[in-house]
Parts: structure tokens; C-alpha cells; sequence
């Protein structure tokens, strides 16, 4: 008899657990490093549904306390899930906090457990007829310091529904953007290296002053990053696909993060 109050009790408590993880998650289960992951709580096996966990709004350049709204998307196509829930920290190069995340949006909160933030839902919910759930919160990002890395891990439960630990899929995504001042950046050259012509609409040109530029990247003005390349040797880029508006150039240049910014016309 006491064996089988035991056995209740554990089921009990099981139950409870899974009911309060539905409702908030336990904090430090995004993937990131010092994290653990959903997968600590739940087994997945060879779950039926399918799924994935995107994150967008996350600027590949970051201005400095810039405030950015970023949505969390939990997807499942085949329609088989019943709840979706999630949970996203950003950390710094260093794993420590890095900016403040505020204003969560409906079924979903910010909540501080050691030394980081973390963005989660609060209650998982639903699947509605789209198969897909999305969350949304403002983050501040840090003043700097300048050309450092932010990254920002998220994971995802596409669950069953079944008020248990198993047969839910577990899924992830990670991020990174970089700090840089871009209201200080040069209009028409990256370190001594000079861009033109500025505007510019079938090539963007450069003269590289004896200098090397061993990667490029392009981004628009909200920070996306619209095109990279590994080398500029032949000292130009066809841009004559690209949208009319500002963009902004990060190179490394023997080494170092360089700037410049440009006008598509």
C-alpha cells in the first residue's frame, strides 16, 4: 500500500511539474552556453510533428542603445502539435548579459535568473489554425564596447500536448550581430580605403591604397545584412540589384573591422 502512495505521489508531483513548465519554463534552457536545454525536461524520442524556432528583427550591425523589437516564431507544418513554447537569452562574447529586454508581448514574459535575462512563454499556448506562434519583446541593446559580438540563443518545445515529457520536439536557433557606431561612420571610405562613386547604382567601386580587404559585408539601414563577400580583388561589386537607399559597408582590412556607408540611387 505504501509502495503504491509512493508510486501516486510521484506521478502526482511529475504532473504538477509539467503543468508549471507549460506555464513558465524553468530558467537557463535555451542551448547557450552555461545552459541546458529543453531536452533536460522533456524526451523528445521520434515525435510525429514537425517544427522550427526562428528569431527575427536581430540586427547583424547594432547601434549602440538602440532599441530593437524582436519576434520569436514557433512553426509547426505538418499541424500534428498541439502547445508551442519557447525561450531566448542574448549574451554577450563573453556569456554575460548583454542589453535589456522589456515589454513582452501577450503570453510570454522576461524574467532574471543567474546573472542573465531570459524571454519565455507564460503560458505555452496553442497551435492556431496557421501552425505557427509568435511572441514579441523590445531589447535595448548595450552602449558597447564597439565592433564586439552579441549573440542570442533561443529554443523551442512543438509539443504534443499530452501533459507529459515525451513525444514533444525540441528545436533551436542562434544569432549574432555586431556592435558598431554607424552614425560616425565615413561617407566615402573604409579605414584609407575610398569608396565610390557615392551614390552609386550598377558598381560600387574601391581603391585599396596598397591595403587588403579580405571579407565584406553589406547591410541596409535597419542593420540586415543584404550581401557579403569573402574577397574584393577586383576592386568592385555589382549593386545594381539592390534596392535605392542607404547601406552600410563593414570590411576587415588587414585584420581590423572598418566601416563606411553608401547611397544606393
Amino acid at each position: 500500500m505504501k509502495k503504491q502512495l509512493y508510486t501516486i505521489s510521484l506521478l502526482f508531483s511529475a504532473f504538477l511539474m509539467l503543468v508549471s513548465f507549460s506555464n513558465n519554463p524553468p530558467n537557463g534552457r535555451t542551448g547557450a552556453p552555461g545552459d541546458g536545454l529543453c531536452t533536460d525536461c522533456h524526451s523528445p524520442g521520434n515525435p510525429a510533428q514537425d517544427g522550427s524556432i526562428e528569431v527575427t528583427g536581430f540586427p547583424d550591425v547594432i547601434a549602440p542603445e538602440m532599441t530593437y523589437t524582436l519576434t520569436v516564431t514557433v512553426k509547426n507544418p505538418n499541424g500534428l502539435a498541439e502547445l508551442a513554447g519557447f525561450q531566448m537569452t542574448i549574451l554577450d562574447g563573453t556569456d554575460q548579459i548583454s542589453g535589456t529586454m522589456l515589454n513582452a508581448s501577450d503570453n510570454s514574459t522576461v524574467t532574471t535568473a543567474n546573472n542573465r535575462e531570459y524571454f519565455e512563454h507564460n503560458p505555452a499556448v496553442d497551435f492556431p489554425g496557421a501552425n505557427e506562434v509568435s511572441w514579441t519583446v523590445d531589447w535595448t541593446a548595450p552602449e558597447g564596447p564597439l565592433e564586439s559580438p552579441v549573440f542570442y540563443y533561443a529554443a523551442g518545445n512543438v509539443a504534443n500536448g499530452n501533459s507529459q515529457n515525451s513525444g514533444d520536439r525540441i528545436v533551436t536557433a542562434e544569432g549574432e550581430g555586431v556592435i558598431s557606431q554607424t552614425s560616425s561612420v565615413s561617407d566615402h571610405q573604409i579605414g584609407i580605403v575610398k569608396v565610390f562613386p557615392n551614390p552609386a547604382s550598377d558598381f560600387l567601386h574601391f581603391d585599396l591604397g596598397g591595403q587588403a580587404i579580405q571579407s565584406l559585408q553589406i547591410y541596409d539601414a535597419s542593420g540586415r545584412r543584404v550581401e557579403q563577400f569573402e574577397a574584393v580583388g577586383d576592386r568592385q561589386i555589382d549593386i545594381s540589384s539592390f534596392t535605392p537607399g542607404m547601406y552600410f559597408l563593414r570590411a576587415m582590412v588587414d585584420g581590423k573591422p572598418q566601416m563606411a556607408k553608401w547611397i544606393k540611387e
